[in-house]
């Protein structure tokens, strides 16, 4: 499984890798197939202390939503200490404040029923 996100000219791949599997082969394989000048990096972030179940899926939650939450994340917004506030977040969105507060509280809303509840309904889009 991996996520991919490119911000100007840095892309950045999550890739979770099952088991022993050593990410090191993988690294080697990709650094010998890059061309001049490109650089790649690996950090191993660690083991995860559970994998996510079928229900909890981003797929239930509305773009706008999950976009908001994405970005909020990205800024440091619900970082600590946090990073960026409200209106910065909504800048970087082209947002005013009110609907970004608006989407992310649905989307925090589905998030806390979805992993307190075991409920993966999906919200309203706005």
């Amino acid at each position: 499984m991996f996520d991919a996100r490119r911000s100007e000219n840095v892309y950045e791949w999550r890739v979770l890798l099952p088991g022993e599997t050593k990410g090191g082969e993988i690294f080697d394989q990709l650094q010998n197939g890059l061309p001049k000048g490109v650089d790649i990096s690996l950090s191993q972030v660690g083991s995860p202390s559970a994998w996510p179940s079928a229900e909890l899926s981003q797929k239930n939650l509305p773009y706008d939503q999950r976009q908001a939450i994405e970005v909020a994340v990205e800024c440091g917004y619900y970082g600590t200490p946090r990073e960026a506030s409200l209106g910065d977040v909504a800048a970087a969105l082209d947002l005013p404040k009110s609907t970004l507060r608006y989407r992310l509280r649905r989307a925090e809303e589905w998030l806390t029923n979805t992993v307190f509840s075991g409920s993966t309904h999906d919200t309203d889009e706005v």
